[in-house]
């Protein structure tokens, strides 16, 4: 009964990718709008609006949605990538912190 109680409780701060989807070249991938842009990463939110990113700083736009991922950049990043667009981003694995992180594999701006 111990263990399960410590199972929950340590397992209950992990972050649980529900917006994970089928990509490219048999990797997995997730949507979301460009929220942040750093020089080697970015940070996409699903669901996240210009509305959002406007008026929230980026760790309240991950608090509203309970989601959110910074993804590593490679040297082979798509025209057009700012933030406010929409973009499908294939990868590998994330980690499981809040927000979580992966290096991006592939990025498609959708929007």
């Amino acid at each position: 009964m111990l263990c399960i109680f410590l199972f929950a409780v340590l397992t209950s701060g992990c972050y649980s990718n529900s917006n994970q989807i089928e990509g490219e070249k048999g990797y997995l991938a997730q949507n979301g709008t460009v929220v942040a842009l750093e020089e080697n990463k970015i940070l996409i939110v699903e669901g996240a609006t210009i509305e959002d990113i406007n008026n929230l700083t980026p760790k309240e736009i991950i608090n509203k949605y309970d989601d959110g991922v910074w993804f590593s950049l490679g040297t082979d990043t798509p025209e057009g990538l700012d933030v406010g667009v929409i973009v499908r981003v294939s990868y590998n694995s994330l980690d499981t912190s809040l927000p979580a992180f992966g290096e991006a594999k592939e990025i498609k701006i959708i929007e």
